[in-house]
C-alpha cells in the first residue's frame, strides 16, 4: 500500500498529567517489545522443500513414505519460521505505533507514520504467507499418517507393529498440537493486523493530542492483544519445534543458526 504523508500529521503535545496512565501503559509496552529479539532461529532441514518435491515425483513406491515424512517436516519448519517472523512483525509494528502516540513523541510524524504503514504491510504479507503454508501442511500430514497407518497394518512382527503404532500416535499428537496452536493464532494474527490497520487509518487523517486521547481505550486494548499475540505465536513456534526435533532423522537436523529478518 502506497501512502503519502498527510498534511494533518503534526507533532502532538499531550498533557502528561492527564494521560499519565496511558503513558505508563505505553512505556511498559515499549519495554515488553524492546525485549523481543530481531533474529529468527531456523532449524535447517535437508533436503529442501524443492528437493523433496523432486524426490517425491521420482521416488520408488517403497520409499515414498520416507519422502512424504521429509516433506511434512519441511512444511512444519516453514510454518515455524512464519510464526517467528509474524511475532517480529507484531513487535515492529507496535514499537512504531507506541513511539508515535507517546505523550513525549518528538520525532517526524510523517516519517514515523510511513514507517508504521510499511510495518503493517509487511505484517499483512506475513499473515498471508502463514495461511498459504498452513493449508498444504494439513494435506501433507493427511497423506503421511494415512500411509503410516497402512504400513503399520502390514508389519508382521507383533512387537514392531505395537511400537510403530505407539510412535505414530505420539507423532500424530504432536502434529495435532501444531494445528491446535497455529490455526487459532493465524486467525488471531489476521484480526490483530486489521485492528492495527484501523489505528493507522484513524491516525493518518487526524493525528493530534485530542485524537489520540479519544482512542485511549482502543490503544490499551491493542497493546494487551499484541502482548497476547506475541505469546500465542511463541507457543506456535514451540509446538513446531517439538515436532521437528522429535521426527527429524539422524542426519537431518543441523545446528540452529540465526537468520536475520
Amino acid at each position: 500500500m502506497s501512502v503519502s504523508p498527510k498534511c494533518c500529521l503534526r507533532p502532538i503535545s499531550i498533557d502528561c498529567a492527564r494521560f499519565g496512565q496511558l503513558e505508563r501503559d505505553l512505556l511498559n509496552a515499549r519495554s515488553f517489545f524492546s525485549a523481543r529479539t530481531l533474529l529468527v532461529p531456523v532449524l535447517f532441514l535437508a533436503p529442501s522443500c524443492a528437493a523433496v518435491s523432486n524426490l517425491f515425483s521420482t521416488a520408488p513406491e517403497n520409499s515414498a513414505g520416507f519422502v512424504q515424512v521429509d516433506e511434512l517436516l519441511n512444511r512444519i519448519e516453514g510454518v515455524h519460521v512464519d510464526c517467528e517472523l509474524a511475532g517480529q512483525n507484531v513487535t515492529e509494528s507496535m514499537t512504531t505505533l507506541i513511539g508515535m502516540v507517546s505523550p513525549k513523541f518528538q520525532g517526524d510524524p510523517a516519517a514515523t507514520y510511513l514507517a508504521l504503514i510499511a510495518s503493517i504491510d509487511r505484517s499483512d504479507k506475513q499473515a498471508k504467507g502463514l495461511r498459504d503454508h498452513f493449508v498444504p501442511l494439513q494435506r501433507t500430514a493427511l497423506a503421511v499418517f494415512d500411509r503410516w497407518q497402512k504400513d503399520v497394518e502390514a508389519i508382521v512382527s507383533d512387537s514392531m507393529r505395537t511400537r510403530s503404532e505407539q510412535r505414530m500416535a505420539e507423532a500424530k499428537e504432536r502434529y495435532e498440537n501444531v494445528i491446535r496452536t497455529v490455526g487459532p493464532a493465524m486467525v488471531a494474527y489476521e484480526a490483530f493486523n486489521r485492528n492495527l490497520r484501523d489505528h493507522s487509518l484513524y491516525l493518518g487523517n487526524d493525528f493530534n493530542s485530542e485524537s489520540v486521547s479519544l482512542i485511549e481505550t482502543e490503544l490499551r486494548a491493542l497493546i494487551a492483544s499484541s502482548k497476547a499475540m506475541t505469546v500465542q505465536l511463541a507457543e506456535c513456534t514451540e509446538a513446531c519445534q517439538q515436532y521437528v526435533q522429535k521426527a527429524a532423522s539422524r542426519s537431518q537436523a543441523s545446528p540452529r543458526t540465526q537468520k536475520s529478518i
